[in-house]
């Protein structure tokens, strides 16, 4: 179900989406434009400053994100 791992730095928007809880396509899109815009994120602050994902968000899904 939701416990694979995602390489936050190369998934898709859909891939993103379907393997976070709490993240839906719009914060996935957005995670993948930043990402297309600033480079690949280094950590998870970096992610947070993405609209939509908070600590909250941070928090549940932080076993699942990989930053390779």
């Amino acid at each position: 179900m939701l416990h694979e791992s995602i390489k936050i730095n190369s998934a898709s928007a859909k891939e993103i989406a379907n393997k976070l809880e709490g993240i839906g396509e719009a914060i996935a899109q957005r995670i993948v434009q930043r990402r297309e815009k600033q480079g690949p994120f280094q950590d998870f602050e970096q992610l947070k400053a993405v609209s939509g994902v908070g600590t909250a968000k941070i928090e549940a899904n932080k076993q699942r994100i990989s930053f390779e």
